[in-house]
């Protein structure tokens, strides 16, 4: 039979798979199902996905799988598609055969224009889906040895949307990179032994901190419904990024406490980043509390995710508008 028939029911069997009587038990089956989310490739919505949804439907029928929100949805197994765009890579081709062409054969002496060694003719360039046949594919391990996986994993996110293809350039793993040094430079100004020195004022300006804790509130908004609701993953890291520039402003420094700056702002920052980037996050959390004045809190436990912090009087003097293209970020009003 065909590999996506034979792997159609594991969407069930993940729930009991050592189970040695039954595909799975009954009340595991009918606290789980349906699933929330299918993520797959668009080839997965006519081949494994169409067999899956008829695998529960037919167990539905058979009496083999119950539960109250799989049999309102009449069997089937998901709640939604996603169908995530692919992964583009850099691709050459012989100008004159069109043949594809290993790295090897080329010369990138000139990067915008590799020439081919044999005939000394400029390739074809272009990207396409990424392929063993093609040539065009990348050694995960030797991009996250040379970047690290957070900065990896940011740059894929933030790259394009989950639909969307993805064209492949690792230069541009370097801005999350910069991003995340931003970042350890917030905490390392906010972070103990020195939030009573007199760098910083001990009483915060009312006002400054006020606007501060607008644009908190904003992205806390805007994160939260990119991460919950829309997948707006690029959208999320772009709304971080400004928050981190407006962090950065050197008003900041001179007019809040170092414990304001740490606890109400910088601390919420990291929280926020935290799905997207869990080591560097991890790394940053545990320099922010490194007095050890109090037990270093969670920062992943259930319920500590950030919320709106209420602030008195008008909301905001100014409001930003993005202006989006095709899920891209392109202007701020």
């Amino acid at each position: 039979m065909d590999t996506f028939v034979d792997s159609s029911w594991y969407w069930l069997r993940y729930l009991d798979p050592h189970n040695p009587s039954t595909i799975c038990d009954p009340k595991k089956s009918t606290a789980a199902l349906p699933v929330d989310t299918y993520v797959g490739g668009v080839e997965h919505s006519i081949l494994h996905l169409l067999y899956a949804r008829f695998v529960g439907k037919f167990l539905l029928r058979s009496g083999l799988v119950r539960g109250a929100a799989f049999e309102a949805m009449r069997g089937e197994p998901f709640k939604q598609l996603v169908a995530q765009g692919m992964v583009q890579g850099r691709t050459f081709r012989c100008p004159d055969t069109k043949r594809y062409l290993r790295p090897e054969e080329l010369d990138f002496s000139k990067e915008a224009s590799p020439i081919v060694k044999t005939s000394g003719k400029p390739a074809e360039v272009s990207f396409e889906k990424m392929s063993k046949s093609k040539f065009n594919g990348v050694e995960p391990s030797k991009v996250l040895a040379t970047h690290g996986v957070d900065a990896t994993r940011l740059y894929m996110l933030y790259k394009a949307a989950p639909a969307d293809e993805l064209t492949w350039d690792e230069t541009g793993i370097v801005g999350m990179e910069r991003w995340l040094q931003r970042c350890w430079r917030l905490v390392q100004g906010v972070a103990p032994p020195d939030l009573d020195s007199d760098e910083s004022p001990r009483v915060s300006d009312e006002k400054t901190l006020k606007s501060l804790l607008i644009s908190v509130n904003t992205t806390i908004e805007e994160v939260t419904r990119s991460l919950s609701t829309t997948r707006g993953f690029h959208v999320a890291i772009a709304a971080l990024m400004q928050l981190t520039t407006a962090l950065e402003r050197p008003e900041v420094a001179r007019q809040l406490s170092r414990a304001d700056r740490r606890d109400c702002l910088v601390a919420v920052l990291v929280r926020l980043a935290a799905p997207m980037a869990p080591c560097a996050a991890s790394e940053l959390w545990q320099r922010l509390w490194a007095d050890g004045a109090q037990p270093v809190p969670d920062l992943f436990a259930p319920g500590s995710w950030p919320t709106v912090t209420p602030v008195e009087a008008a909301s905001r003097d100014v409001l930003t508008c993005v202006v989006m293209v095709r899920t891209y970020c392109r202007q701020y009003l």
